[in-house]
C-alpha cells in the first residue's frame, strides 16, 4: 500500500497547460470539498432560514424606521448579507479546485461577512449557529490561508 503525504498532495500543483490542479492532489481537493459542502447543508438551510426574516425587518424598518432600534437595523442589515459569505466560500473553494489564486478581497470579505453577525448576538446564540456551519468556517479558514499565503509561494497562477 502506497502511503501519500497528505499536506504536500493537497498543495502541490502541477501545471497541466490550464493552470489547474491534477492527480492526487486534484481528487482529495474534490473529496474535501464535497464533504464539507455535504456538512454544511443542515447550516445553510438554518442560516438561510434566519436571513429572510432579517430581510423582512430591514424592509420594514426602512419604511417604519421608529419601529427598530439603529443597534437592532446593523444587525438584521449584517445578518442578511452574512447570506452572501457562503456564495464567496463558494468562489474560493471553485478557484481553490482550479488552483487559482483569487483577489485578497474574496477571503477578507467573507470573513467580514460571515463573522460579523455573530458578535452581537446575545447569550451565545450566534455560537450555537457556528456548531452547524463549522465544516465550512475550517473550510474557509483553510481557504483564506491558501489565497492569501500558501498560493503564493505554491506558484499558483492569479485570477
Amino acid at each position: 500500500m502506497q502511503k501519500i503525504d497528505l499536506s504536500e498532495a493537497s498543495v502541490r500543483l502541477v501545471d497541466n497547460g490550464e493552470g489547474r490542479a491534477k492527480g492526487v492532489g486534484m481528487k482529495l481537493r474534490t473529496s474535501i470539498s464535497v464533504l464539507v459542502w455535504v456538512l454544511c447543508v443542515p447550516g445553510i438551510i438554518l442560516h438561510s432560514t434566519l436571513s429572510f426574516p432579517a430581510f423582512g425587518g430591514i424592509f420594514i424598518g426602512i419604511f417604519n424606521p421608529n419601529s427598530i432600534s439603529f443597534l437592532e437595523w446593523c444587525f438584521l442589515l449584517m445578518l442578511f448579507l452574512s447570506l452572501f459569505s457562503w456564495f464567496i466560500l463558494a468562489e474560493m473553494n471553485v478557484a481553490w479546485l482550479k488552483g487559482r489564486r483569487l483577489h485578497w478581497v474574496w477571503p477578507v470579505s467573507g470573513v467580514i461577512l460571515s463573522t460579523a453577525w455573530m458578535l452581537p448576538v446575545k447569550d451565545g446564540a450566534g455560537l450555537v449557529a457556528l456548531l452547524f456551519v463549522s465544516p465550512g468556517v475550517v473550510l474557509a479558514s483553510f481557504l483564506v490561508f491558501w489565497h492569501l499565503w500558501r498560493a503564493k509561494t505554491a506558484g499558483v497562477i492569479d485570477s
